[in-house]
């Protein structure tokens, strides 16, 4: 189990980013701060080295997501790792997934 101490801060404390420098809408924003949660509950179900990686995926897909123009392949390969780490772990990961697909309509998938 992850026992890496990795708590589900608001996004823009772990990436630096603030509402007014941000690129991202509102809706991503809100959806990236609920996915932080989820992602949380994810990594406390996986080892060491697998929730450390779930981390810097969240970190990719945030800090590209917030930029103001995304570059879709570098966010797709972050959301991918988190969707594989979430399905990993059953039900506990569901709502993460749920969360991403969230994002890639927002996105315009």
């Amino acid at each position: 189990m992850y026992r890496g101490g990795w708590q589900p801060y608001p996004v823009s404390v772990l990436w630096g980013w603030s509402d007014s420098a941000s690129g991202a809408p509102d809706e991503v924003k809100q959806v990236l701060q609920q996915l932080s949660k989820e992602v949380a509950k994810v990594a406390e179900k996986l080892s060491a080295e697998a929730g450390q990686n779930l981390a810097d995926d969240l970190k990719g897909l945030t800090n590209e997501l917030t930029k103001q123009n995304p570059r879709q392949k570098w966010w797709e390969l972050s959301a991918d790792g988190i969707k594989e780490a979430a399905t990993t772990v059953g039900t506990v990961g569901a709502t993460a997934i749920g969360l991403l697909e969230q994002l890639r309509v927002l996105m315009g998938l």
